[in-house]
């Protein structure tokens, strides 16, 4: 899956915008936040609380990148957890 591909995804889903960055949208970043942006070596996932960074990963690969930044959603957002139990699981 690609960044535009998720996107697409979690809009139809309906995830709160407030639950996820991508690619430095103009989303407000609250703790909790999932983030996912372009740095020149691919991409970077991580989670944010209290202006500290959690579980971060620079990746070279997109797919790789937008499986990470999912995994952590999966953990954090109800929503996208219920999606996945709903029709992954």
């Amino acid at each position: 899956m690609t960044i535009k591909e998720v996107k697409a995804l979690l809009h139809k889903i309906s995830v709160p915008e407030s639950s996820y960055n991508i690619d430095n949208s103009p989303t407000p970043i609250v703790p909790g936040t999932i983030i996912i942006e372009r740095i020149p070596k691919g991409f970077s996932v991580y989670w944010t609380e209290r202006n500290e960074v959690f579980e971060h990963r620079d990746i070279a690969d997109e797919q790789e990148a937008v499986n990470y930044f999912l995994h952590l959603l999966e953990g954090s957002s109800k929503t996208y957890r219920k999606y996945i139990t709903d029709h992954v699981a």
